[in-house]
This record gives C-alpha cells, structure tokens and sequence, in this order.
C-alpha cells in the first residue's frame, strides 16, 4: 500500500521520501504530498471519470468506484449475467432472443435441419405427398404415374350406348359422335300400322298412327258366314284385342249366330227359349194326359238302377239280365181314361221275361194292376202299346217294370 502524507499545518515531519504514492495514484482535485511532490502538497492527476457500472462487471465480482461528492473510493458488486459458453438452436427461418449477459465466445446458435439431399418420391393421379422437411440439394424428384398418350380419339354411339373413355393424355380433337337417328329407327311402318294416339319413330321420320283402336271395349263382327265346314267371321280394321281372361275377343250376336245356321223361333219347341228366340214348334208339346212326352217328364219318372237312361228325348232301356223299373212321383188321375199307352221301338230277347208289368202307387204302397206280353224274340219298330187300365184306380203314381230280356226306347206314355 502507498503512504500519501497530507500536512496539517508547522514544519518539520516526514516527507515525500517516506511516501510510496505518486500524484498519479492521487484524484484529481485532491492535494498530497506523495514521492514525487518535493514535500508539498500537490494536486493529483488520476482521473477517477469510468464508464464502469454494476450492469456492466460480472455478477459476484467487485470494484472500486471514486464518489465524486464525498470524495471516497467506494466498493461496488456487478450484476452482469455470466452467460459462459450459452448455446441455442432454432428453426428454418427462425429467430431467437440473445439473452443479457457474459457470453465468454465458446456458445453459439444452429439450426436442426436434415439434409435431405436428393429426396424422390412418386405419386398417383390426383394425388398429393408430403415433402419432408430438410435440406434438399436440388437434385431430388417427384414423379407423377405414366401416362398414356391417346392423342384425338373419336367414338360413334347409338341412342343408349355408353363409351368408355380410356385412361391417358387426350389432346382435345378427340370426340363421341352420336349416329343418326334414321341409322337407328330402320322401319316399314305407315301411319296405318301403328294404333291411333300413338306414334313411333321410323327411318329417322315421326310417324302418327291411324288404325282404329278396338281395345278398349268388344266390338260386334262385322260378317258371319258358314264355309269348308266351320265357322268364318270378319271383323272390323283395327287393332283388337279387349281382355276377357287374360285374352283378347270380339263377340257375334245372338241374331248372327242364328242367322247362319237358320234358327228360327219355327224349330225350336214351344215355350223354349234359345238365343233371345222363344220356340213355337208344338209337335212334342204335352198334354195334360202325358206322363211323359220326348224328354218333358210329367210323371217325375226315375229308375233306381243302372239298366235304364234317360236321355234329352227318349228314355233307353239297357240290355241286361236284371228287370228295369220306371219309378213315377207324381199323382194322375186315372178316372175317365181306359188305355194307358206307350210310344216307343221294343225288342225281345231270347229268353222269356217279355213281360210288362203297370203298378199303381201311393202312401200305403205299390200294387200291380195290368200286364202285357211282348210276343216272340223279335223287335218291334216304332210301335205304341195300349193296356187296359181300371177306372176305378183314381189318382196314384205309376210305376213300369219291363222283363230282363226287353230293351229299346220310349218316347211317350199317356192316357187315353
């Protein structure tokens, strides 16, 4: 340490070559008497004046500072951050905040970039890749898939047709072309084919249709005619077809019909009625005396037996070697009649049984009361038979049993 010797006043003492000080180590504006002052006291040539300030000197260091107002040397402690060797790293394009501090020149900022170099990579059609981050050195690629090169391609197409366009590169001259429509309707249809309110396309040409359209109702044939032995019909122009049971019919009227096969109201039986005409023909109209007459069966004649058919006009007595038995339910009134008669072909077999036998029923039962013998194995033609009845009878049901060898037919029983 210097020794700065400051007199106080009187002579005599130590002076400047007991001092160690120079008037450089003493402040400006200070006087002393250091080893360079000739023992007087001398102004100071330090300059005190520093920038110096506890911003400035590291945290926990020390120094000294001149208080230019009370004249001291004063100790002070810095704040300064000692940041050593701080490093740092930061993105592409990135920034970052050098923190306050000591930086002692050994820290530093980089970047984390991957190098990359020539990075490929292919995608598909209308699609997309991410391209990885790094450093790509200019070199690498991405490619797109091949392509096929189709230039101008052209296609024809009828009306619903569909073209499948190929994958590629089209230049744009190409081009689907719709065929004509006349190409596309080939036709032999006129305005006469073709049902009324419709239309149809034909040859490229519209055409509206003039045939009469039948089907909404049957129509009445126009003609009717017998020949080669059938029946032949012609029936309106036009389209036909009403549904009747899932097909199609047009009709011939009950006047037609009988007109071409020449019914008449003079063939058909009296009181019949066929096709809207009701007969006058009285050749098998009965009597109020027929118990039976071609088919009218008055006296409710049945047979409980296979051996006897009764047919639309006559009644047929079957071979057989059983009796046949025409069974009446209906009462007559025998009172006034003398013959009950019989109308019809006989023939007798070869054995006997050619016996008739009449039998008159009622509540109480059946009881027989006439007979007739057909004479010899022989048949008769048509013939009528007449058999005594007995007056007395009344009203009584009638029952007929032929022998077993009698057969043919009846046509007609009735009193007389």
């Amino acid at each position: 340490m210097g020794i700065i010797w400051l007199p106080s006043g009187g002579g005599g003492g130590e002076g400047s070559d007991e001092c160690t000080l120079t008037l450089q180590d003493v402040p400006r504006g200070l006087k002393a008497i250091t080893k360079d002052s000739d023992d007087e006291a001398r102004e100071g040539t330090l300059n005190t004046e520093t920038s110096a300030t506890d911003t400035i000197v590291l945290s926990g260091e020390t120094y000294m500072k001149f208080n230019q107002e009370t004249k001291h040397w004063e100790k002070h402690t810095g704040s300064l951050v000692n940041r050593g060797a701080w490093t740092t790293r930061i993105g592409i394009n990135g920034k970052t905040m050098i923190p306050a501090g000591f930086h002692n020149g050994a820290g530093y900022v980089d970047q984390a970039v991957t190098n990359r170099g020539a990075w490929t990579s292919n995608v598909g059609m209308n699609r997309e890749i991410t391209v990885p981050e790094g450093y790509h050195n200019g070199s690498g690629k991405v490619s797109g898939p091949s392509v096929t090169q189709r230039g101008a391609v052209t296609a024809a197409l009828n009306c619903g047709g569909s073209y499948a366009i190929p994958e590629g590169y089209h230049n744009g001259g190409g081009k689907v072309t719709a065929n004509s429509l006349a190409s596309q309707t080939s036709g032999n249809a006129g305005a006469a084919d073709i049902i009324s309110g419709r239309s149809s396309w034909v040859n490229g040409s519209k055409v509206v249709g003039s045939m009469a359209d039948y089907r909404s109702t049957p129509t009445e044939i126009d003609a009717i005619r017998l020949n080669n032995s059938r029946f032949e019909v012609a029936v309106k122009a036009g389209c036909h077809g009403y549904n009747w049971a899932g097909n199609g019919y047009e009709y011939m009227s009950y006047a037609q019909v009988a007109s071409a096969i020449g019914l008449s109201a003079g063939v058909i039986k009296k009181g019949v009625r066929i096709m809207n005409l009701t007969g006058t023909f009285e050749g098998y109209v009965p009597t109020v005396t027929d118990l039976y007459y071609r088919g009218t069966n008055q006296g409710g004649f049945t047979s409980p037996t296979n051996y006897v058919t009764f047919y639309l006009d006559h009644i047929t007595l079957i071979d057989t070697a059983q009796d046949k038995n025409i069974v009446g339910s209906n009462y007559f009134n025998f009172a006034g009649h003398y013959n009950l008669n019989i109308e019809g072909t006989f023939c007798n077999g070869a054995t006997g049984q050619r016996i008739l036998t009449l039998y008159r029923g009622k509540n109480t039962g059946w009881y027989s009361f006439a007979t007739h013998s057909f004479a010899g194995a022989s048949c008769t033609g048509n013939t009528t038979i007449s058999i005594p009845v007995d007056q007395t009878i009344g009203s009584a049901m009638l029952r007929l049993s032929f022998g077993a060898s009698i057969t043919g037919d009846i046509y007609r029983i009735w009193l007389s």
